[in-house]
């Protein structure tokens, strides 16, 4: 694959990932909640990520949203974007 369509493919989760975020959230939040995720989760920006790390990229998140928007609503959004992972 090269990089620009591995870059392509990258952006598409990541937006798709921040857009599931972003009403509970805010959009710079959701941006920053994912970058803060995969630095701390996996030691990289998530721009450098692969899809077989997606799925830790997304434990990473819920820390951050289990104190931020609660358990209950971290796990339906955890579930939904996990799901919408598999589906690519």
């Amino acid at each position: 694959m090269q990089d620009e369509d591995r870059r392509s493919i990258i952006a598409d989760w990541q937006r798709d990932i921040e857009r599931q975020l972003e009403p509970l959230l805010g959009s710079f939040t959701a941006r920053m909640a994912v970058k803060t995720a995969a630095l701390r989760a996996l030691k990289k920006p998530p721009e450098e990520l692969t899809s077989s790390e997606i799925p830790a990229l997304l434990e990473g998140l819920r820390p951050m949203l289990n104190t931020l928007i609660g358990s209950v609503h971290t796990q339906v959004i955890l579930k939904s974007l996990k799901e919408a992972v598999e589906k690519r």
